[in-house]
């Protein structure tokens, strides 16, 4: 067979490859887009603005935890990764409201995690929405919480250093109450 002629042959044959994987290529992408804009699940019109309305940290998720819309305080709770819900308590919480369809709420004390000390304390509230979703609304009362314990702390201390000289106090009024005690020494124990 002539080179010139299985030349022409091999650069048609290259031609079509290369056009049928741009074509391919083409309609792989335009699927991909209407796959993801079919399937994007969007929450009802007006939800979103409702949502930032309530100045509380906001997760939206669908029938399979997949996380639908978050408020930026839900990432900086760290509560949501992407589109992924992260501590496990939530993820529990949000099974057992799509199981039984009763709203709870609890209050969640979450690590802060390798950088950050101490915990972070949520007053949680979970709830459906429709059909498909799951609300969860979390507010930070970790300031409350510390404030909340200063207090009993306190409390607690006053309380301590207010007994011990009350408890004196009553020793001696007890000890001025006896019967056996002469006038100038009750005298002498109520000056002192």
């Amino acid at each position: 067979m002539n080179p010139v002629l299985l030349g022409l042959i091999a650069g048609i044959l290259g031609l079509a490859v290369g056009v049928s994987g741009v074509l391919a290529y083409g309609a792989s992408r335009r699927q991909r887009r209407e796959l993801a804009a079919g399937d994007e699940p969007a929450i009802p019109d007006g939800a979103a603005e409702v949502l930032a309305a309530i100045g509380r940290a906001y997760i939206v998720v669908d029938a399979v935890d997949g996380v639908v819309r978050a408020s930026p305080g839900a990432y900086a709770l760290g509560l949501v990764r992407g589109h992924t819900l992260v501590p496990a308590e939530l993820l529990a919480m949000t099974a057992r409201v799509r199981r039984d369809g009763v709203i709870e709420e609890r209050q969640l004390e979450l690590e802060r995690g390798p950088l950050g000390q101490g915990s972070t304390i949520l007053q949680v509230r979970v709830a459906t929405v429709g059909e498909e979703y799951i609300l969860i609304l979390a507010d930070d009362h970790t300031e409350i919480a510390r404030t909340e314990e200063l207090r009993n702390d306190f409390v607690a201390n006053v309380s301590h250093e207010l007994k011990t000289p009350l408890a004196v106090i009553q020793n001696y009024g007890t000890m001025l109450q006896q019967p056996t005690l002469s006038d100038e020494k009750r005298i002498e124990y109520a000056c002192s």
